[in-house]
């Protein structure tokens, strides 16, 4: 099985008994079909992802979630530049960087939100208004555009959070911000992001992974603080 590989053991093991659990996401398309969790579209192009998915996670714990979400365009908006400086040479990374990038809520929970990446299974997190916070992780080996599993584990929204109210508070304000006219209060800022050799060798992260863990992370950024990232560097 595969949650006995090394990887996945090591992972698991970080986690406190009875705080997770394998679960298998699948995604719902035209007329309520269950398919794999690969949202590229490969009747256009085979790095291009779906507009808008719905994925369901069925979980014994907080019973059965359906995600309505929403690819994230402004994150890659106006040619994100994403380099790499290795002494003094400044280089493109040449391979397209994939925006699999998605946010929303999980239905019939209005004030709460959703970031996941879909590049390689379903990787992010999926919080409530009343406090609670939920990690989703592909196990290492198999096929993740199909029926994959996953660890769905109970997480920290915020570290610095004196109780779970406070994570409800901000994401009420949050909604609250939602419904205002976006013509007059979205507002843009242009982020710079580098990742030195320290923070890769730190995480045991390649350059494709550490494109991907700083995407994953500004992309939940993004959906409280409205980013748009301009360039991702490298320093070796």
């Amino acid at each position: 099985q595969l949650r006995h590989l090394a990887t996945n053991k090591d992972f698991i093991s970080r986690l406190a008994e009875g705080e997770f659990e394998v679960v298998h996401p699948f995604q719902i398309r035209d007329k309520n079909d269950r398919i794999g969790i690969d949202t590229r579209n490969h009747y256009l192009n085979g790095s291009v992802h779906y507009k808008q998915i719905t994925i369901v996670i069925r979980s014994t714990v907080i019973n059965r979630l359906k995600l309505l979400l929403g690819l994230n365009e402004l994150l890659f908006i106006n040619g994100t530049d994403f380099r790499k400086f290795d002494n003094n040479e400044n280089i493109p990374i040449g391979r397209q960087v994939e925006n699999c990038y998605y946010q929303g809520t999980v239905n019939g929970e209005e004030a709460s939100f959703v970031a996941l990446s879909t590049c390689n299974g379903l990787r992010g997190i999926i919080a409530f208004d009343n406090g609670s916070a939920y990690g989703i992780w592909p196990l290492d080996g198999g096929d993740r555009g199909r029926r994959h599993p996953h660890v769905l584990y109970r997480t920290k929204w915020s570290q610095s959070a004196s109780c779970g109210n406070q994570v409800g508070e901000s994401l009420k304000q949050f909604q609250k911000f939602s419904k205002r006219d976006v013509t007059k209060q979205t507002k843009f800022v242009e982020l710079a992001v580098i990742g030195d050799y320290s923070f890769m060798k730190k995480h045991d992260l390649h350059e494709e992974e550490g494109t991907a863990f700083i995407l994953e992370a500004i992309n939940i950024a993004d959906y409280v603080s409205f980013f748009t990232i301009a360039i991702l560097a490298y320093w070796d």
